[in-house]
């Protein structure tokens, strides 16, 4: 199975937060699968969503570890491949 995404030891930490939101994270995603990121409120699944599509960049002091590895989805930009759905 091809890859689409390969997260290693990814952890994050919003500029000022004492401890990190995210911490060392690791799996990878498959090319040509729906995967989807289920857990309870506050567990981080919306931060991971937004390092993916790099919203946090754009913030200054925002504090990132690890490798988040996007791999060619025929020409595909990461915001194009993922899809965040909130939850009503």
């Amino acid at each position: 199975m091809k890859l689409a995404i390969d997260t290693k030891d990814f952890s994050f930490t919003y500029a000022g937060a004492p401890a990190p939101s995210l911490k060392k994270v690791s799996f990878p995603v498959n090319s040509k699968l729906v995967t989807a990121l289920i857990g309870p409120s506050g567990c981080g699944k919306s931060t991971l969503l937004r390092a993916y599509n790099r919203i946090h960049d754009v913030y200054p002091g925002n504090r990132y570890e690890g490798e988040i590895l996007l791999f060619d989805a025929e020409g595909e930009s990461p915001e194009n491949i993922l899809t965040y759905e909130k939850e009503n």
